[in-house]
């Protein structure tokens, strides 16, 4: 190997959108993936009651 080679910016891309969609995978598979999205859904809330809240001042 040549001296200060790297790997691809694309290889490396790649391999962290892999390592996403295996996370996501094995949240579905182990069924964690209703507190995955109990949690956004609580997030969206928030911000939708605090848009509105802003809203109503406007």
């Amino acid at each position: 190997m040549k001296k200060g080679a790297a790997l691809p910016i694309e290889t490396v891309i790649i391999l962290i959108i892999a390592l996403v969609v295996l996370v996501l995978m094995l949240l579905f598979i182990t069924g964690k993936w209703a507190s995955l999205t109990s949690i956004f859904g609580g997030l969206e809330g928030q911000v939708g009651s605090a848009l509105n809240d802003s809203s109503s001042i406007i």
